[in-house]
């Protein structure tokens, strides 16, 4: 039972942040904003060495 749980909490809290994910995803792709590039510039180079 605590497993349904998880899935019904995990898809709640997508419901609610895919407005705000999908937004943000799309100005970093479009190059309109960078305030998290500190933490997203080193995990690109471990990632994609």
């Amino acid at each position: 039972m605590g497993f349904a749980w998880t899935i019904v909490a995990i898809v709640i809290l997508m419901v609610v942040s895919w407005r705000y994910l999908g937004v943000y995803m799309v100005s970093v792709n479009e190059n309109r904003t960078r305030w998290l590039a500190f933490i997203e510039r080193p995990i690109c180079k471990i990632a994609f060495f």
